[in-house]
């Protein structure tokens, strides 16, 4: 997903992380990958490859589900020091689960060319 430069402050970060972690609890895959593609798919189709990386998160937490809410999600955002790479922001949104743990969505802002994007990076139980 490409972003504008007024999406890239702490605030703009943490609602996309919400909203990507909110689609990933309905099981929005199609919408998930059309909109953000995830950075490890590794050849499989986007939407599947989420869908496993949920699935094996919860499989190692010993859970079925994501719990679902009304509430938004726990979010954060970090940003990497200027200058060192492409790398420019990572926000994380975390899932709880109906056993003990949660699941991270991670999503990853990187800069090229002076065009701002945004993708999945990761999904991963935490214990």
């Amino acid at each position: 997903m490409e972003l504008s430069k007024d999406q890239t402050d702490s605030v703009s970060l943490a609602a996309l992380a919400a909203d990507a972690g909110v689609r990933l609890r309905a099981g929005q895959y199609d919408w998930l990958a059309s909109s953000y593609g995830y950075a490890l798919a590794y050849g499989r189709p986007i939407p599947d490859a989420i869908q496993q990386e949920l699935q094996a998160s919860l499989d190692e937490l010993g859970a079925t589900s994501l719990v679902k809410s009304d509430l938004p999600p726990r979010t954060s955002v970090a940003y990497f020091k200027p200058g060192e790479s492409f790398l420019f922001a990572v926000a994380t949104c975390e899932l709880p689960t109906d056993a003990s743990g949660s699941v991270q969505l991670e999503l990853i802002v990187t800069i090229r060319n002076d065009r701002t994007y945004l993708c999945i990076e990761g999904i991963s139980a935490q214990f």
